[in-house]
């Protein structure tokens, strides 16, 4: 006879089902805008210019990129590009539909991965699920992956969890298997983006202060330092060789460049914004609670593992520093907040679920997030990726103008976030004398300036030409067409131009016009 009774969920069901949705949810999240949108999501220009680079060498490593025609080093991290080149020469799909639904499929795997991190941290398989689940919500995660410059940041992100969480194993168990699993990892990340190496090594560093530091665990860490770098040596030998340490010191020098003094990162870590969630901060309050609950339980790990990233690298710390966070997250919410809405004041997720109060609240959170995260998502469709009027403007100066044309771009955004000036020189071939993306490769120290330089531009958007021209004149700029990128009725730019006897329109559709400069002034 069968029990009338309703069969209950075992702790590692509950843990797989949690997961299993985590991984579902978060792969309709990430997929949701690139799979509407007719282009990879914001950037990825570079990137593109430099996959069809290394197609065109057949996939030997060029010395330099033609993006921009800027003699830029090919010193990015290559791994990447050859698997965006490889899928698109060996299925014949096209390469930009690789960059829009590469990166968030990379980003969606990840969240599993995670979840075998936390395991190795949290007190229950359903905490680390739970941490999972929070993580496949987190816009400041998923949302540079989803963009056609994901095709670096998602399997960057993806091999330096994939490192971190044997390099665990590695420190608690000091088993050979997982030095080579460590260091395969490892070398996949240095080979992939070059934010995710420094923040990678510092939390193995983390690790071992904390979990390990034996004599056998150090001499694990140097065997493991030894095989990454053979194993990453054919790519570094052949930068080395041909442009020597310049662009890895450049790029260096451009990440210092564009980050906080020292003494006021501090004050930046203080405000706590780095979830960057568009409405309620949930996962950065469920931290901080997590935060503090560990150290009144004198467990300084992932605290320390918060700050440091931060302190030390601003520019990519708050990437990488929500690992941790989210695993705080999982314990605040688990720990503190649940059991207020339950009698049982138990730590297990399984048993607080047994209250109706608690149940809701979390189904309220996961909502919450859900729509926060795809609330992040539309915001990065609608306001910072190319549309159809700027891709045919593109396509036809890239058909209309001489090749050797220069171009001012008047867009009015950000130097490092303007998809316009990320795709122009990709897409049309041409010189945009304006653009920073790339340049941080170069060892010439001047990409400060370039920043300066662009932002100034930009500011002369809604002036008249003369603006323009004093621009030119200061920084010694020569250009042959001015690109306009404006969503106003009535622009005095375009007013300015057209009552200048030196340019005249020759393309115009919406939101965008081009103007030819008829002689050098």
């Amino acid at each position: 006879m069968k029990s009338s009774r309703t069969k209950q969920l075992t702790e590692d069901e509950l843990a797989v089902l949690i997961v299993f949705f985590a991984t579902l949810m978060g792969l309709l999240l990430r997929l949701a805008f690139p799979l509407i949108s007719s282009f990879p999501l914001n950037d990825g220009g570079l990137f593109y210019a430099m996959i069809r680079d290394l197609q065109a060498n057949r996939y030997a490593l060029p010395a330099f990129t033609s993006y921009n025609h800027a003699q830029i080093p090919f010193a990015y991290p290559p791994l990447g590009f050859y698997i965006a080149g490889l899928l698109s020469d060996l299925t014949h799909v096209d390469l930009l539909l690789i960059l829009r639904l590469v990166p968030p499929l990379v980003s969606a795997a990840a969240i599993p991965v995670f979840y075998l991190l936390a395991k190795e941290f949290l007190p229950s398989k359903t905490s680390a699920a739970l941490a999972a689940l929070l993580y496949a919500f987190a816009q400041r995660i998923f949302g540079w992956q989803i963009m056609g410059g994901g095709i670096t940041r998602a399997f960057g992100f993806l091999f330096a969890l994939l490192t971190i969480y044997y390099a665990v194993r590695l420190f608690r168990s000091h088993t050979t298997r997982y030095l080579f699993w460590t260091s395969i990892w490892a070398a996949l990340t240095i080979l992939t983006h070059p934010e995710a190496i420094p923040q990678t090594a510092l939390a193995v560093l983390i690790l071992y202060l904390f979990l390990d530091r034996s004599r056998k665990g150090l001499l694990l860490s140097l065997a493991s330092a030894a095989l990454i770098l053979l194993l990453v040596s054919p790519w570094w030998i052949t930068i080395i060789t041909r442009h020597g340490l310049d662009p890895f010191v450049a790029i260096w020098a451009a990440a210092s460049s564009n980050s906080n003094s020292l003494l006021a990162r501090p004050v930046a870590l203080f405000q706590f914004m780095v979830t960057e969630e568009p409405f309620l901060p949930f996962i950065a309050f469920f931290g901080l609670l997590g935060a503090f609950r560990s150290l009144a339980q004198r467990k300084y790990l992932l605290p320390v593992w918060i700050v440091l990233p931060y302190i030390l690298d601003p520019r990519s710390g708050p990437l990488y520093l929500l690992i941790p966070l989210l695993l705080l997250a999982s314990q605040g919410l688990v720990e503190i907040v649940l059991p207020a809405f339950s009698r049982d004041k138990s730590d297990q997720l399984i048993v607080l679920l047994k209250s109706g109060a608690a149940r809701a609240f979390l189904i309220f959170i996961v909502l919450y997030l859900l729509v926060a995260g795809y609330f992040s998502a539309a915001r990065i469709y609608e306001g910072a990726t190319l549309t159809g009027s700027q891709k045919e403007a593109m396509t036809w100066i890239g058909q209309n103008t001489p090749e050797d044309a220069s171009f001012v771009l008047i867009t009015g955004e950000l130097p490092l976030r303007d998809p316009a000036s990320d795709w122009f020189p990709a897409l049309t071939e041409r010189r945009s004398t304006a653009t920073v993306f790339g340049y941080e490769w170069l060892h010439d120290g001047q990409f400060a300036q370039r920043i300066e330089r662009y932002s100034t531009l930009q500011a002369c958007a809604d002036q008249t030409v003369e603006c323009i021209q004093e621009w030119a004149d200061k920084t010694t700029t020569q250009f042959d067409y001015i690109y306009i990128q404006t969503d106003l009725d009535f622009s005095p730019l375009n007013e300015s131009l057209a009552r200048s006897g030196d340019y005249t329109l020759v393309y115009q559709a919406q939101n965008v016009s081009l103007w030819k400069r008829l002689r050098t002034q």
